[in-house]
């Protein structure tokens, strides 16, 4: 009979319990040991004058951070140190908030940040009152007959986006109460409509001028950029404005 064998039975209860109550204890420490997963980015950001915007923010080494769902871009994985560096585009002089995750293998943590319009757009916006304020009474007259024009179009629609290409751009006039779909471009002010199908987060189909078309957030429940494709695949961003400023800016009352 070996030594175990002869070992009396409370005794190797005893060892049983010693060893178990070790293997405990080192699961314990090494729990302990593995730090929480966190992520710390600033309250607000404020875009450059071309609306390019940077977060920068700290997170535990290696670790994958993302604006949204990192789709297209926008994501990151934090250095040694943790520091990261994501950069986002804001269209307009609207602010907007973006959900940024960092996320590993057992955890997932997720901040917001405000983005902020660049001081530029808010002095040019404070310029352009006070200019307004000197112009003569036929200006002015002029000036009230096309905010009214203005606003008669822009009720129509809930939201706007805008696809900017070197010659010119593109822009859609949505309601969304309605599911209608409004198309033209700079150059030519000629309007299309179409009605659509779907949601933004899994996408809406819709036939402009005979052409399929489908679009979709860049970002799920993130409304400030949305992806609008053909049939043949091409891909376009489109940046969210408010419907009002888009037919001012390009004039689409008249």
């Amino acid at each position: 009979m070996n030594s175990w064998g002869r070992l009396d039975k409370k005794v190797k209860v005893g060892i049983f319990l010693v060893i178990t109550v070790f293997i405990i204890l080192i699961i314990y420490l090494g729990s302990k040991n593995e730090k929480e997963l966190f992520i710390e980015v600033p309250k607000s950001v404020q875009a450059s004058k071309n609306g390019d915007v940077i977060v920068r923010g700290r997170t535990l080494p290696d670790t994958d951070v993302k604006i949204g769902l990192g789709i297209l871009g926008d994501k990151e994985r934090s250095n040694s140190s943790g520091k990261f560096i994501l950069k986002y585009t804001l269209y307009g002089n609207s602010s907007d908030i973006l959900k940024i995750t960092a996320e590993n293998d057992s955890d997932k943590k997720v901040a917001k940040v405000t983005v902020k319009p660049s001081k530029n757009d808010n002095n040019s916006s404070v310029s352009e009152k006070s200019s307004s304020s000197s112009v003569d009474s036929s200006n002015a007259n002029s000036g009230v007959e096309n905010s009214t024009a203005i606003n008669k179009i822009a009720s129509q629609y809930t939201t706007a986006y805008v696809v900017k290409f070197k010659d010119y751009d593109i822009i859609y006039l949505l309601n969304e109460n309605t599911n209608t779909i409004a198309y033209t471009t700079s150059d030519d002010h000629s309007i299309s409509t179409s009605t659509y199908t779907g949601n933004f987060n899994d996408g809406i189909d819709f036939n402009m001028d005979g052409l399929a078309m489908h679009a979709h957030y860049k970002y799920v429940d993130v409304p400030s950029a949305l992806i609008v494709s053909d049939a043949s695949g091409n891909e376009n961003k489109a940046y969210k404005s408010d419907p009002s400023t888009i037919i001012k800016y390009y004039k689409l009352y008249k």
